[in-house]
């Protein structure tokens, strides 16, 4: 471990260290941006795509819910 130290001060000078640990961070992020930023398909979607694909438009209720409570 202190060799390690020692050749990242002799190559990269006293904040060596700090600089190969914001490096690793970077490499980190950079790892995890493609899981971030892939869109997954949102399930409710696919549920209302199917329910809506069945009905025609002229068949298509006005209400979705049962009868109406007012009287």
């Amino acid at each position: 471990m202190n060799d390690l130290i020692a050749m990242l001060t002799d190559m990269l000078g006293p904040l060596g260290p700090m600089i190969a640990l914001g490096g690793l961070g970077l490499l980190l992020v950079l790892a995890t941006l493609p899981f971030l930023l892939t869109k997954k398909p949102d399930p409710l979607d696919k549920l209302r795509r199917e329910n809506t694909r069945h009905i025609k438009p002229d068949e298509a209720p006005l209400r979705i819910a049962g009868k109406s409570r007012m009287r």
